[in-house]
């Protein structure tokens, strides 16, 4: 299967995707050839090279009338319905203004541009770019912007590949629904802006397009790195990640970086939530190509993503992918051990995986227990309500693991006593372990008066002797 494994070095967007595709071995003319089908304003990408920390990357622009876009979708609610994107503009009104606008990855320049618009007055909107800046224009509902409806139509009506405009529109719907849920309103008032959209349909497009081109079946990607600090959009100042790219970023596993930014933009986050297949390291495989996609500001780091492309051969031993968890701690010594059995049984109710006691010796030379609780990282917050209602724990630690797990299942077996249900563990489809479940030994052993290790004997060696040695 061939397979690209995103690493997330730098952090990931939209540009750097399709950066990191196109050095890996996308055709360039057949990418945009492709792209051309979309019906867009007029556009052309601007490909080049960088070198970030000694590594040689590429870089790509869209350039949209001339002039780079460089914007995010930008969503809002707009007053009433727009055209299409490219549509003229009722009552044109020439006029002409100059805006300054700084990219996420440091370069800031003014450019001077004539643009439409419906009215005398003039009226001045700040909307959030693709990497977390801002850009001053005339938000006036003349055609500037285009509603989700219309994303969708568009590319359904491209001449791209069936799979091509299937993902792209699922990006983009995981991008309004993100937003419209962070300010409450249903996807059909989420709306682009039109320049930050075609920015952003060709890096959406030209990215999943790309992937096709390699003949890409699955995507892996590491886990997000995070900076810290403010972005600047339309509603002032907000934490990094914004709502809508935490939104995005659910059930997407984080690394805290010790840098000043927005790694991740909308659009990467977006990418890789709705291509990724799973999180984590690099797969077992033989690799093919390997690419990189430039960012433009300069980190500690190399602020790069990387695309790596292989093939997981079919005679190669895969690993299980290791999964991101987060374990939960609380060391206890005044609390009576009654309680416990109630404490664990509401943390499996909320959602852990395992809870387990280990007794510890503590300050005084007093007996305690330290509660852990492992669970999936987007549980933290329900289990922490539990741990504090539950127990007498003033505070609690946590920190973040990942886990390997065989594939798993349940067949039941005749044991000879009466039915037994086995849970199996395969790795590649190979059998690796066979556990009878407790309960079922106990309560067919009570039924025939035999010790209990005797049914759990039977029930494995039926089980083995069914599914069949590894």
């Amino acid at each position: 299967m061939r397979t690209a494994y995103f690493d997330c070095i730098g952090g990931i967007s939209g540009d750097m995707t399709l950066g990191a595709l196109l050095d890996a071995g996308a055709d360039p003319e057949q990418l945009v050839a492709g792209l051309k089908t979309l019906a867009l304003p007029e556009w052309r990408l601007e490909i080049g090279r960088a070198l970030k920390s000694g590594i040689a990357a590429t870089t790509v622009e869209v350039i949209v009338r001339g002039e780079a876009a460089g914007a995010a979708p930008t969503m809002r609610v707009p007053p009433s319905d727009a055209p299409l994107p490219g549509a003229a503009a009722p009552h044109s009104h020439a006029r002409s203004h100059s805006h300054e606008h700084t990219h996420e990855h440091g370069s800031t320049h003014t450019h001077e541009h004539t643009h439409a618009h419906s009215h005398e007055a003039a009226s001045t909107h700040t909307h959030q770019h693709e990497h977390g800046h801002s850009h001053d224009s005339d938000d006036d509902g003349h055609g500037g912007t285009h509603s989700f409806a219309q994303v969708a139509a568009l590319i359904r009506a491209s001449g791209l590949p069936e799979a091509v405009k299937q993902q792209g529109e699922a990006v983009y719907r995981r991008l309004a629904e993100a937003e419209g849920r962070v300010h409450g309103v249903p996807l059909e008032q989420v709306h682009f802006h039109e320049v930050g959209a075609v920015d952003s349909i060709v890096d959406v497009l030209g990215a999943v397009y790309g992937l096709h081109l390699l003949g890409v079946e699955r995507v892996v990607c590491s886990p997000l790195p995070n900076g810290h600090g403010f972005v600047r959009c339309d509603h002032g100042l907000m934490p990094i990640p914004p709502p809508a790219t935490a939104e995005l970023l659910k059930g997407c596993p984080l690394r805290q970086v010790d840098v000043e930014g927005e790694l991740v933009t909308p659009t990467g986050a977006a990418l890789a939530a709705a291509l990724a297949e799973s999180f984590g390291p690099m797969p077992a495989f033989v690799i093919r190509e390997a690419g990189y996609g430039a960012g433009r500001k300069d980190f500690p780091f190399p602020n790069l993503l990387r695309v790596v492309i292989g093939d997981e051969a079919a005679d190669v031993t895969r690993a299980p992918e290791a999964t991101a968890v987060t374990l939960i701690e609380a060391n206890i010594d005044d609390q009576s051990p009654q309680v416990y059995d109630a404490a664990m049984s509401a943390l499996f109710a909320a959602g852990a995986l395992d809870v387990w006691l280990t007794a510890i010796q503590m300050k005084k030379n007093r007996p305690a227990q330290t509660l852990s609780v492992l669970c999936e990282p987007g549980d933290v917050e329900p289990l922490l309500r539990v741990l504090f209602a539950e127990t007498t724990t003033l505070g609690v630690r946590y920190s973040d693991w990942s886990r390997t797990c065989l594939d798993r299942e349940w067949v039941e077996v005749d044991t000879g006593y009466g039915a037994v249900r086995v849970k199996v563990g395969r790795q590649d489809g190979v059998l690796r372990t066979a556990t009878p479940e407790y309960e079922d030994c106990r309560k067919r052993a009570e039924e025939a008066g035999v010790p209990v290790k005797l049914v759990q004997a039977a029930a494995t060696a039926a089980a083995w002797q069914r599914l069949g040695l590894p």
